[in-house]
Protein backbone atom coordinates (compact mmCIF):
# COMPACT_ATOMS: atom_id res chain seq x y z
CA UNK A 1 0.00 0.00 0.00
CA UNK A 2 2.82 2.15 1.17
CA UNK A 3 4.27 1.91 -2.04
CA UNK A 4 1.33 2.43 -4.27
CA UNK A 5 1.41 6.16 -2.64
CA UNK A 6 5.19 7.00 -3.02
CA UNK A 7 4.65 9.55 -4.70
CA UNK A 8 2.26 11.11 -2.73
CA UNK A 9 5.02 12.45 0.27
CA UNK A 10 7.25 14.10 -2.49
CA UNK A 11 4.33 15.86 -4.30
CA UNK A 12 3.65 17.25 -0.77
CA UNK A 13 6.56 18.57 0.04
CA UNK A 14 7.17 20.05 -3.29
CA UNK A 15 3.36 21.77 -2.90
CA UNK A 16 4.16 22.62 0.60
CA UNK A 17 7.43 25.19 -0.11
CA UNK A 18 6.26 26.04 -3.68
CA UNK A 19 5.78 29.94 -3.98
CA UNK A 20 3.90 31.53 -1.21
CA UNK A 21 0.26 30.20 -2.28
CA UNK A 22 -3.12 31.58 -1.12
CA UNK A 23 -2.79 33.11 2.86
CA UNK A 24 -6.62 34.60 2.32
CA UNK A 25 -9.43 33.07 4.05
CA UNK A 26 -12.54 32.10 2.12
CA UNK A 27 -14.88 30.92 5.27
CA UNK A 28 -17.98 32.43 6.56
CA UNK A 29 -17.51 36.22 7.73
CA UNK A 30 -14.60 38.18 6.76
CA UNK A 31 -11.41 37.31 5.40
CA UNK A 32 -9.04 36.25 7.65
CA UNK A 33 -5.12 36.37 6.63
CA UNK A 34 -2.99 33.56 7.50
CA UNK A 35 0.20 34.08 8.56
CA UNK A 36 2.76 32.67 6.01
CA UNK A 37 5.18 31.48 8.65
CA UNK A 38 2.36 29.91 10.44
CA UNK A 39 1.07 28.21 7.34
CA UNK A 40 4.53 26.60 5.98
CA UNK A 41 5.27 25.00 9.62
CA UNK A 42 1.94 23.23 9.06
CA UNK A 43 2.46 21.62 5.83
CA UNK A 44 5.79 20.74 6.71
CA UNK A 45 4.10 19.13 9.72
CA UNK A 46 1.63 17.46 7.51
CA UNK A 47 3.60 16.08 5.00
CA UNK A 48 6.24 14.63 7.47
CA UNK A 49 3.35 12.99 9.53
CA UNK A 50 1.57 11.56 6.87
CA UNK A 51 4.77 10.27 5.16
CA UNK A 52 5.92 8.40 8.73
CA UNK A 53 2.12 6.96 8.78
CA UNK A 54 2.25 5.93 4.85
CA UNK A 55 6.14 4.45 5.13
CA UNK A 56 4.90 2.16 8.43
CA UNK A 57 1.37 1.65 7.05
CA UNK A 58 -0.32 3.55 10.20
CA UNK A 59 -3.55 4.30 8.92
CA UNK A 60 -3.79 6.10 12.69
CA UNK A 61 -0.81 8.45 12.11
CA UNK A 62 -2.18 9.27 8.76
CA UNK A 63 -5.36 10.18 10.17
CA UNK A 64 -4.33 12.45 13.09
CA UNK A 65 -1.65 14.24 10.39
CA UNK A 66 -4.59 16.30 9.29
CA UNK A 67 -4.83 17.55 12.77
CA UNK A 68 -1.28 20.23 11.61
CA UNK A 69 -3.77 21.78 9.20
CA UNK A 70 -7.00 22.91 11.32
CA UNK A 71 -6.68 26.44 10.55
CA UNK A 72 -4.88 26.48 7.46
CA UNK A 73 -7.68 25.39 4.72
CA UNK A 74 -8.28 28.57 3.33
CA UNK A 75 -4.65 28.50 1.92
CA UNK A 76 -4.51 27.05 -1.57
CA UNK A 77 -1.73 24.73 -0.54
CA UNK A 78 -3.51 23.19 1.93
CA UNK A 79 -6.97 22.67 0.37
CA UNK A 80 -4.43 21.12 -2.47
CA UNK A 81 -3.20 18.25 -0.68
CA UNK A 82 -6.14 17.65 1.22
CA UNK A 83 -8.44 17.02 -2.06
CA UNK A 84 -5.02 14.73 -3.72
CA UNK A 85 -5.14 12.75 -0.75
CA UNK A 86 -9.35 12.19 -0.54
CA UNK A 87 -8.73 11.46 -4.38
CA UNK A 88 -6.80 8.08 -3.60
CA UNK A 89 -8.44 5.24 -4.68
CA UNK A 90 -5.81 3.13 -2.65
CA UNK A 91 -6.29 5.42 0.41
CA UNK A 92 -8.09 3.92 3.43
CA UNK A 93 -11.72 4.72 3.22
CA UNK A 94 -10.93 5.79 7.27
CA UNK A 95 -8.33 8.27 6.09
CA UNK A 96 -10.33 9.69 2.83
CA UNK A 97 -13.27 10.58 5.13
CA UNK A 98 -10.65 12.36 7.34
CA UNK A 99 -9.52 14.31 4.26
CA UNK A 100 -13.37 14.82 3.73
CA UNK A 101 -14.20 15.69 7.02
CA UNK A 102 -11.38 18.70 7.64
CA UNK A 103 -12.48 19.84 3.88
CA UNK A 104 -15.94 20.31 5.26
CA UNK A 105 -14.42 21.66 8.54
CA UNK A 106 -12.10 24.31 6.29
CA UNK A 107 -15.25 26.35 5.58
CA UNK A 108 -13.73 26.79 2.36
CA UNK A 109 -16.29 27.20 -0.72
CA UNK A 110 -13.70 26.17 -3.09
CA UNK A 111 -14.27 22.69 -1.71
CA UNK A 112 -17.50 22.11 -2.95
CA UNK A 113 -16.54 20.58 -6.41
CA UNK A 114 -13.79 18.74 -4.72
CA UNK A 115 -16.17 17.14 -2.62
CA UNK A 116 -18.60 16.89 -5.30
CA UNK A 117 -15.87 15.01 -7.55
CA UNK A 118 -15.05 12.38 -4.49
CA UNK A 119 -18.54 11.87 -4.15
CA UNK A 120 -19.15 10.99 -8.28
CA UNK A 121 -16.04 8.75 -7.85
CA UNK A 122 -17.30 6.97 -4.41
CA UNK A 123 -21.05 6.26 -5.12
CA UNK A 124 -20.58 3.04 -4.96
CA UNK A 125 -18.89 2.84 -1.20
CA UNK A 126 -22.01 4.32 0.00
CA UNK A 127 -19.95 4.89 3.65
CA UNK A 128 -17.81 6.76 2.46
CA UNK A 129 -20.09 8.28 -0.33
CA UNK A 130 -22.67 9.64 2.52
CA UNK A 131 -19.77 10.93 4.82
CA UNK A 132 -18.71 13.03 2.05
CA UNK A 133 -22.14 14.42 1.41
CA UNK A 134 -22.80 15.02 4.62
CA UNK A 135 -19.30 17.32 4.75
CA UNK A 136 -21.10 19.40 2.08
CA UNK A 137 -23.10 20.81 4.62
CA UNK A 138 -20.80 21.52 7.30
CA UNK A 139 -18.67 24.52 4.79
CA UNK A 140 -21.76 26.65 5.62
CA UNK A 141 -21.80 28.21 2.05
CA UNK A 142 -25.20 28.20 0.23
CA UNK A 143 -23.77 27.56 -3.54
CA UNK A 144 -23.49 24.00 -1.76
CA UNK A 145 -27.18 23.55 -1.80
CA UNK A 146 -28.54 23.16 -5.38
CA UNK A 147 -25.47 20.65 -5.61
CA UNK A 148 -26.89 18.97 -2.77
CA UNK A 149 -30.11 18.86 -3.85
CA UNK A 150 -28.95 17.45 -6.98
CA UNK A 151 -27.70 14.30 -4.76
CA UNK A 152 -30.91 13.77 -2.92
CA UNK A 153 -33.46 14.23 -5.73
CA UNK A 154 -32.00 11.32 -7.90
CA UNK A 155 -32.66 8.71 -4.75
CA UNK A 156 -35.80 10.07 -3.81
CA UNK A 157 -37.80 7.54 -5.66
CA UNK A 158 -35.71 5.82 -8.37
CA UNK A 159 -34.11 2.52 -5.90
CA UNK A 160 -34.84 0.89 -2.76
CA UNK A 161 -31.88 -0.10 -1.26
CA UNK A 162 -30.36 0.79 2.31
CA UNK A 163 -27.10 2.30 0.15
CA UNK A 164 -29.05 4.87 -1.46
CA UNK A 165 -31.20 6.08 1.32
CA UNK A 166 -28.37 6.72 3.66
CA UNK A 167 -26.77 8.72 0.96
CA UNK A 168 -30.23 10.83 0.54
CA UNK A 169 -30.38 11.25 4.40
CA UNK A 170 -26.92 12.03 4.54
CA UNK A 171 -27.88 14.97 2.19
CA UNK A 172 -30.76 15.99 4.13
CA UNK A 173 -28.85 16.46 6.67
CA UNK A 174 -26.56 18.78 5.24
CA UNK A 175 -28.91 20.68 3.96
CA UNK A 176 -30.57 20.89 7.66
CA UNK A 177 -26.83 22.33 8.42
CA UNK A 178 -26.80 25.34 5.65
CA UNK A 179 -28.51 28.06 7.52
CA UNK A 180 -30.45 29.80 4.75
CA UNK A 181 -33.64 30.68 3.24
CA UNK A 182 -32.62 28.63 -0.18
CA UNK A 183 -31.78 25.43 2.25
CA UNK A 184 -35.77 25.44 3.42
CA UNK A 185 -36.85 26.24 0.08
CA UNK A 186 -35.31 23.15 -1.31
CA UNK A 187 -36.60 20.74 1.12
CA UNK A 188 -39.72 21.51 0.18
CA UNK A 189 -38.95 21.18 -3.33
CA UNK A 190 -37.57 17.54 -2.34
CA UNK A 191 -40.64 16.70 -0.17
CA UNK A 192 -43.09 17.20 -3.01
CA UNK A 193 -41.94 14.24 -5.07
CA UNK A 194 -41.07 11.89 -1.73
CA UNK A 195 -44.60 12.77 -0.53
CA UNK A 196 -45.93 11.91 -3.93
CA UNK A 197 -43.83 9.35 -5.57
CA UNK A 198 -43.88 5.84 -5.58
CA UNK A 199 -41.06 3.28 -5.87
CA UNK A 200 -41.36 -0.06 -7.41
CA UNK A 201 -40.02 -1.61 -4.25
CA UNK A 202 -40.33 0.12 -0.61
CA UNK A 203 -38.11 -2.25 1.43
CA UNK A 204 -38.10 -2.34 5.02
CA UNK A 205 -34.77 -0.71 6.96
CA UNK A 206 -33.98 -1.35 10.72
CA UNK A 207 -33.84 2.31 11.91
CA UNK A 208 -31.68 3.51 15.00
CA UNK A 209 -34.25 2.74 17.62
CA UNK A 210 -34.57 -1.06 15.93
CA UNK A 211 -37.64 -0.46 14.53
CA UNK A 212 -38.57 -1.38 10.85
CA UNK A 213 -38.78 1.45 8.62
CA UNK A 214 -39.44 2.04 4.83
CA UNK A 215 -37.56 3.87 2.83
CA UNK A 216 -40.04 6.58 2.33
CA UNK A 217 -40.51 6.99 5.83
CA UNK A 218 -36.32 7.55 7.29
CA UNK A 219 -36.23 9.65 4.20
CA UNK A 220 -39.22 11.52 5.20
CA UNK A 221 -37.71 11.63 8.97
CA UNK A 222 -34.72 13.22 7.78
CA UNK A 223 -36.32 16.14 5.73
CA UNK A 224 -38.34 16.92 8.23
CA UNK A 225 -36.09 16.92 10.65
CA UNK A 226 -33.51 19.20 9.07
CA UNK A 227 -36.80 21.52 8.24
CA UNK A 228 -37.82 21.69 12.18
CA UNK A 229 -34.25 22.73 12.82
CA UNK A 230 -34.11 25.70 10.17
CA UNK A 231 -37.22 26.90 11.18
CA UNK A 232 -38.16 25.47 14.13
CA UNK A 233 -41.88 24.55 13.40
CA UNK A 234 -42.73 21.65 14.88
CA UNK A 235 -45.21 20.27 12.03
CA UNK A 236 -45.43 16.15 11.32
CA UNK A 237 -47.15 15.94 7.78
CA UNK A 238 -46.47 17.08 4.25
CA UNK A 239 -49.39 19.14 3.85
CA UNK A 240 -48.71 21.26 7.12
CA UNK A 241 -45.83 22.13 5.89
CA UNK A 242 -46.98 22.98 2.48
CA UNK A 243 -49.54 24.74 3.99
CA UNK A 244 -47.24 26.64 6.37
CA UNK A 245 -44.41 27.32 3.68
CA UNK A 246 -47.22 28.75 1.18
CA UNK A 247 -48.32 31.26 3.82
CA UNK A 248 -44.97 32.74 4.90
CA UNK A 249 -42.49 32.03 2.44
CA UNK A 250 -42.63 35.59 1.27
CA UNK A 251 -41.68 36.66 4.51
CA UNK A 252 -39.69 34.27 6.47
CA UNK A 253 -36.57 34.46 7.36
CA UNK A 254 -33.52 32.23 9.19
CA UNK A 255 -33.13 32.94 12.75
Amino acid sequence: MGQGRSWIAGLLLLGAFAGTGSAQGVGPGEPAELDEKKVKEGLAAFVKQYSEGEKKKDEFMRIGAFDHLNGLLSDQRALDMVAKILGLRNETDGVRDRAAQVLGEGHNPKAIPILVKAFDANKKNSMLASRIVSQLGAIGDKSAIKEIEKIVSTRLNSLDDSAVTGIACAGLFALGRLRYYESVESLMILFDPLEKGKPKHEVQLQSDEGALESQREQMEIALMDALKGLTLQELTKYEEWKKWWSENKKTWKIE
